[in-house]
C-alpha cells in the first residue's frame, strides 16, 4: 500500500508531463495547418486572377475576330465573372456534398472532362475548408485523459478500441480525443480480424515516445 501510495504522486506527474507534451504537439501541428491554409488561400486567390485574366483575354480575342479589333471588354465583365465565379462554386460545393462512391472512371466524356477543368478553381477554394478542419484544440481535462490513454497503450503495447471507454468513459470527449491523436499522428489503428487496435504511431514525435514505459519502468 506504501508502494502504491508512493506511485501517485510520480504518475500523475508522468501524465501531466505527456499531457504538456501532447498540447505542445496540437500547438505544433495547428501551426502546420495554418501554413497549409494560407498557402492554399494564396493559391487559390492566385488561380482565381489567371482565370480572370485569360477569360478576359480571351474575350478581347473573340471581340478582335467578329468585330472591332480596338474594341474593349464590357464595363459589367468584372461583375459577370464573379457572378459565374460564384456559381460555379456553389455548383462545385453541391457536387461535393452529393459525393460519388466507387472508383473513378477510366474514360471520361468531353462534357464531364470540360466541367472538371472548369470547376478545378472553385474545388481549390472549398478545400481550403478542409485545412480548417485539420485544426485541433483539447481541453486541460481532455489533455489529461489524453495522456492516461498514451500511457496505458505504452504500458499493454496495444488496447482495444472498445476497451478505451476504461480510460475515457464520456462518449463525445472519447470520440474528439482519439480523433485528435489519429489525426495528429499519435495513435494509428491496426485492424486484427473483427477488432480494432489503438497503437502508438511511429511517426509520434520524440517528446512522446514514452519510453520509461519501455524500459520497464512504471
Amino acid at each position: 500500500m506504501d508502494i502504491a501510495r508512493r506511485s501517485r504522486p510520480r504518475r500523475k506527474a508522468h501524465i501531466q508531463d505527456t499531457a504538456s507534451a501532447l498540447r505542445r504537439h496540437l500547438i505544433a501541428h495547428n501551426w502546420q495547418a495554418l501554413g497549409f491554409v494560407f498557402l492554399a488561400t494564396a493559391a487559390s486567390a492566385l488561380a482565381w486572377c489567371m482565370a480572370y485574366a485569360i477569360c478576359y483575354w480571351l474575350l478581347l480575342l473573340w471581340m478582335a475576330i467578329t468585330g472591332d479589333p480596338d474594341a474593349r471588354a464590357p464595363a459589367r465583365y468584372p461583375i459577370f465573372f464573379a457572378t459565374s465565379a460564384g456559381v460555379l462554386t456553389i455548383t462545385a460545393w453541391i457536387q461535393r456534398a452529393i459525393g460519388r462512391n466507387g472508383p473513378p472512371p477510366d474514360h471520361k466524356p468531353i462534357g464531364e472532362m470540360v466541367a472538371d477543368l472548369a470547376l478545378a478553381v472553385p474545388r481549390s477554394t472549398l478545400a481550403i475548408g478542409s485545412n480548417f478542419s485539420a485544426l485541433r484544440w483539447l481541453s486541460a481535462l481532455e489533455l489529461r485523459l489524453a495522456a492516461g490513454l498514451l500511457e496505458r497503450i505504452a504500458r499493454e503495447r496495444q488496447v482495444s478500441i472498445y476497451n478505451a471507454p476504461l480510460d475515457i468513459p464520456d462518449e463525445r470527449i472519447r470520440q474528439r480525443v482519439i480523433f485528435s491523436l489519429l489525426l495528429v499522428r499519435v495513435l494509428e489503428i491496426r485492424f486484427v480480424e473483427e477488432n480494432a487496435w489503438l497503437h502508438l504511431s511511429s511517426d509520434r514525435p520524440r517528446s512522446l515516445r514514452l519510453d520509461r514505459f519501455a524500459a520497464g519502468r512504471p
